[in-house]
């Protein structure tokens, strides 16, 4: 888990919408905040920020990378599968039978449910055997060109595991980037906006509300809060940070589609049962609150948050960590 954290109570859509707001002030006060240093200059990199902060790849996009790569590495990994399974393994039982202890070296028996880890090895110890096997099962038909098969399935699926694991690299340094160029606009923001507060405190209600970061908020809130569309179909990795069993966890479901909010190992891991209903559902336009152990967190096993739109229609979630 990513430890950096988030200074902000606010989605990272809604402090680029706060930052717009408050320069519109900031624009028209500058001779006022120039007498503090803040000048016109100082004014337009903030703005600067502003747009390279929303140019950064959110949430989906990050989620949607990764998707692509576990597809692309899942869809090898079956086609090596069923393979083995077909081409190897039918002639292993033809030769041996299936209850032979031959047959069982193969270690293939839940082939389809192995990690990802203990699959690779799988690969390779078929073609180590087929290889070793390889005069008796000719008679079934095995032949060379099956166990080059083998080692290229094996290449391939490794290739393709590990730019999975590249792209979730890629996701958590993409969440570090937005994070630490969010805090940082996030400070010089609230410097503007405290000091044009001052200027207009007592003065001018209207002005002084144009600098206010939290409407409807005494205080600035606690905690970090991330919003995001979900499309149809689609797995969507949420970029909480930091996160503590303790905490408390709001996910507000603010579409009329239903929505699993969940807690995986992996951040394109779909939830353990899809049917709505289940476990970890939001109905459409509800929210549901709990501790973040209860909602399934687990330091070190299941870390990332993870949101699922079952279909047919596009969602959208807001989630605030205490």
């Amino acid at each position: 888990m990513i430890p950096l954290r988030r200074k902000y109570s606010m989605s990272d859509g809604m402090l680029i919408e706060t930052t717009n707001r408050v320069l519109v002030g900031a624009n028209r006060d500058v001779a006022q905040l120039t007498n503090y240093s803040i000048d016109q200059p100082a004014i337009d990199a903030i703005a600067l920020a502003n747009e390279g902060f929303s140019d950064l790849p959110t949430d989906i996009e990050l989620s949607s990378m990764m998707g692509e790569a576990t597809l692309a590495k899942n869809t090898k990994r079956k086609e090596a599968a069923d393979y083995i399974m077909t081409e190897v393994m039918m002639r292993v039982s033809m030769v041996y039978g299936q209850d032979s202890r031959t047959y069982q070296r193969f270690g293939v028996s839940d082939i389809y449910n192995e990690t990802d880890g203990n699959f690779y090895i799988l690969i390779k110890r078929v073609k180590r055997q087929a290889t070793a096997l390889q005069t008796p099962l000719a008679a079934k038909g095995l032949t060379a060109t099956h166990i080059t098969t083998l080692g290229t399935f094996t290449t391939d699926f490794d290739n393709l595991w590990e730019a999975q694991d590249e792209a979730i690299d890629n996701r958590d340094q993409a969440v570090t980037d937005r994070i630490e160029a969010g805090n940082a606009l996030y400070a010089a923001l609230l410097e503007v906006a405290d000091l044009g507060k001052q200027l207009w405190d007592g003065v001018d209600e209207s002005k002084y509300n144009d600098y206010v970061l939290y409407p409807n908020q005494t205080t600035a809130p606690q905690g970090q809060v991330v919003e995001t569309s979900v499309p149809s179909g689609q797995v969507v990795n949420l970029s909480l940070t930091a996160l503590e069993a303790d905490m408390n966890i709001t996910a507000e479901n603010l579409a009329a589609q239903g929505l699993f909010m969940y807690f995986a190992a992996s951040p394109t891991d779909l939830p353990t049962n899809t049917t709505p209903g289940a476990d970890g559902w939001i109905g459409g336009n509800s929210s549901a609150t709990s501790i973040l152990s209860d909602a399934g967190y687990l330091a070190g096993v299941r870390e990332y948050a993870n949101v699922y739109n079952p279909g047919p229609n596009p969602g959208s979630v807001r989630v605030t960590v205490v």
